[in-house]
């Protein structure tokens, strides 16, 4: 079973909010690979998000979009993906001059997750970091987009 896939990230990637995962890799994992998606950045931010299929494609959509801007990946990025099980990506991201990101040491523990129209909130805690959820799949590790903490439900 392949364990990595890599990625240069072009204009359309931006443009359609969305990045498409290798069919080779997707058709070598099976069934393995579900609806959702954990991605995991070594500073230790957890991103959920949607794989949606297209015309035979897999990819990486709700969810993409936050984690392309929370770390500011550009036309000309490269990002290398490690597979572990169940649906869990591991992320190196490296810029347009091939040196590894600086992931940002003052990070707010608190990240917020955009996954639908649901109001629906929980807050879900992880080993180095705090993600609030929603019913579907979006999430951003930042603080909430007004800037101010909701009242999360403790996940358990």
């Amino acid at each position: 079973m392949p364990t990595h896939f890599s990625t240069v990230i072009v204009s359309h990637t931006l443009q359609d909010k969305k990045l498409s995962i290798p069919k080779e890799f997707v058709k070598k994992l099976g069934d393995e690979l579900s609806d959702f998606a954990t991605i995991i950045v070594p500073d230790g931010r957890v991103w959920r998000m949607g794989v949606s299929k297209d015309v035979g494609k897999n990819f990486f959509h709700h969810g993409w979009q936050d984690f392309v801007e929370n770390h500011s990946i550009s036309v000309g990025h490269f990002l290398l993906f490690r597979y572990d099980k169940n649906s869990t990506f591991h992320a190196l991201i490296f810029d347009t001059s091939t040196f590894e990101i600086s992931y940002p040491k003052n990070f707010i523990e608190r990240g917020v997750a955009n996954l639908g129209s649901s109001s629906s909130k929980h807050e879900l805690e992880l080993p180095r970091t705090k993600c609030k959820m929603e019913e579907h799949m979006e999430v951003n590790a930042n603080t909430a987009h007004n800037g101010e903490d909701e009242h999360p439900t403790r996940m358990t």
